[in-house]
């Protein structure tokens, strides 16, 4: 067992060690956004005194309430000043421990899961190796997804950080509850037994008082349990999600609900944690409603939050698959004209949740564990669908940072079976052993680059808008292409889309659109301007004068028509001038 425990340390260690190294371009990083208000202007956080207690604890800052934020920036502050490294170093520890963590959780899970019993139940060596590969492929997807960016790279998110953090320590201590609370239960039947046929006088009264003192110790970890429930909260009070997941454990892989009166049981041992859920959550609407980013039901019905949740669900989903345009600080929420059961898309997914609701639940007797994943997701998912809506954004890559650990450990699981499956197969082994590291280190790879480019995007405020700026510009792109799709001779459709594909620098596109503008409509002189002005970018001179004569000819008083032909015969003197220079022997 000790061996087991040990590779699991190492495993987790070096998937941490990874992370963190994988993460340390975001050291170069400037502050960002939200990090100046957060931060470098946030005067309170710049003394840690009592004044920082009680702005931190007593006041709703930035339309939150996260004390244990507050503080932790108030140290770095007081470390690092306004040095953006060490904020971003303290970001990427705070991830790669978590990453740690996960691993360790999931391992600890999974030896729960095959045994078939609670967690920390001995293991056989085939089990292990089976939990250590899924284990590790669980904790790398979730250190190394690009989607992970957001939370670590941005120092104002460091909420996201700490709140993981807590949340995962205290599912840790849960589970050493559960641990206890089985093995107690045997241990008391067994006492009890001994204490009705042998234990007698002085013997029985010291016994009693130590089964006692052996009962009350089982709660401890149930108090550290809630104790970074706590933390969890004050940190991010995202993490109300937590005494639902704990229930979801309870019934899978726990097993200690299988019956009315176990599920109540599990219920009443999370009363503390689901009242704290309810005082964080009042806190939250309380802090939204005070900075405005409230919208009311007028704004945007509840049947459409409904639709729009349900989509939100496979687009986090989607991302995590294929985590490509992935929008620096959210995505922005659907036109709600456009938002309606009788829309093909919506009806998709409306379709799609009831189906793997319905599937999940038919298997559940048979395969728990899916159930399991899926109401994790959900339920970690649900505080961001937008139900109570605040904000003007759809998703945010920062939101799905402890619900992306649900697909993550059902890729884990895929993959250990995969492994496990191999050496059964008597020919072709070694191709499939093979390739299917080659694939796995392939894909880690590939989301390690993606990570490294998205935490660039991040380098400061006018990358990211540079970034956004260009996908705002290919999602007109795409509207326009459907447009001239449908309408082929629509000159301001194809007018603008080459003008998108200038300021996109896609040159060669813009003179291919424009050529089809002077071809169809020779007579019109803003067409050849602009064939000329992307000619002249391109570097095609003599062909931009030839469009620019072109235009002036057409259309002699507009100024701004020879002012772009005067330009474009003063390039080709400059470009003249320096081919002469240039000639051997002159």
């Amino acid at each position: 067992m000790i061996k087991i425990l040990n590779n699991k340390a190492v495993v987790a260690t070096s998937v941490g060690i990874i992370t963190f190294i994988v993460f340390i371009p975001a050291l170069q990083n400037e502050f960002v956004g939200d990090d100046f208000g957060y931060v470098v202007k946030n005067e309170f956080i710049h003394s840690i005194n009592i004044n920082l207690f009680k702005n931190a604890f007593f006041s709703f800052q930035h339309a939150n309430w996260h004390p244990i934020t507050w503080i932790s920036h108030a140290l770095d502050y007081a470390v690092w000043g306004l040095n953006p490294l060490g904020h971003h170093l303290t970001n990427n520890i705070l991830h790669a421990v978590n990453t740690f963590l996960v691993v360790l959780l999931v391992a600890k899970l999974l030896a729960s899961w095959q045994a078939g019993n609670p967690p920390q139940a001995e293991a056989s060596s085939h089990e292990s190796r089976f939990t250590l590969i899924a284990a590790a492929t669980t904790g790398l997807l979730f250190g190394l997804h690009p989607m992970r960016v957001e939370a670590v790279a941005w120092v104002a998110e460091r909420k996201e950080l700490l709140c993981g953090l807590f949340y995962l320590l205290s599912i840790m201590a849960y589970m050493t509850y559960a641990t206890n609370t089985a093995q107690g239960a045997k241990g008391m039947g067994h006492s009890a037994h001994q204490t009705a046929h042998g234990a007698q006088g002085m013997g029985r009264g010291v016994f009693d008082t130590l089964r006692f003192t052996l009962y009350a110790l089982r709660f401890r970890p149930l108090l550290s349990a809630l104790c970074f429930f706590v933390l969890a909260l004050l940190s991010k009070p995202m993490a109300v999600t937590l005494p639902f997941v704990l229930l979801i454990l309870d019934w899978y892989p726990f097993k200690r609900i299988h019956s009315l009166r176990t599920l109540l049981t599990a219920l009443g041992e999370k009363v503390p944690f689901i009242f704290l859920s309810i005082i964080a959550s009042i806190l939250t609407v309380m802090a939204q409603e005070e900075g405005g980013t409230i919208i009311s039901t007028e704004a945007i019905p509840l049947p459409t939050r409904g639709l729009v949740a349900a989509k939100c669900l496979f687009a986090y989903l989607w991302k995590m698959m294929f985590p490509l345009n992935l929008m620096p600080a959210g995505y922005p929420y659907p036109n709600v004209i456009d938002v309606t059961i009788f829309s093909s898309e919506y009806l998709l997914w409306i379709v799609l949740l009831t189906g793997i609701a319905t599937t999940s639940v038919v298997i559940a007797r048979k395969q728990p564990l899916w159930l399991s994943v899926w109401l994790y997701y959900f339920v970690t998912l649900f505080p961001v669908l937008g139900i109570v809506k605040a904000g003007a954004m759809f998703m945010t890559d920062r939101y799905s940072y402890l619900p992306s650990l649900g697909p993550s450990l059902f890729v884990g699981l895929l993959t250990a079976w995969m492994q496990e499956k191999i050496p059964t197969m008597k020919r072709r082994r070694l191709i499939f052993e093979i390739g299917g590291v080659t694939a796995g280190i392939a894909i880690l790879i590939s989301l390690s680059l993606i990570a490294i480019t998205q935490i660039g995007l991040w380098k400061n405020d006018t990358t990211i808008q540079d970034y956004l700026n260009r996908i705002r510009l290919e999602g007109e792109i795409k509207e326009y292409q459907k447009t001239l799709t449908i309408y082929p001779d629509n000159p301001d459709a194809r007018l603008n889309l080459g003008t998108l594909y200038l300021q996109l620098g896609l040159l060669d596109k813009a003179i291919e659109q424009f050529q089809l503008l002077v071809e169809l409509h020779p007579a019109e002189a803003s067409y050849c301007n602009a064939l000329g002005f992307a000619y002249a970018q391109r570097g095609y001179t003599d062909r931009a004068i030839e469009q620019f004569k072109a235009a002036v000819e057409l259309e002699p008083a507009n100024p701004n028509y020879q002012k772009n032909l005067n330009r474009a015969y003063a390039m080709k003197r400059s470009f003249d001038n320096r081919m002469l220079k240039d000639r051997p022997g002159e």
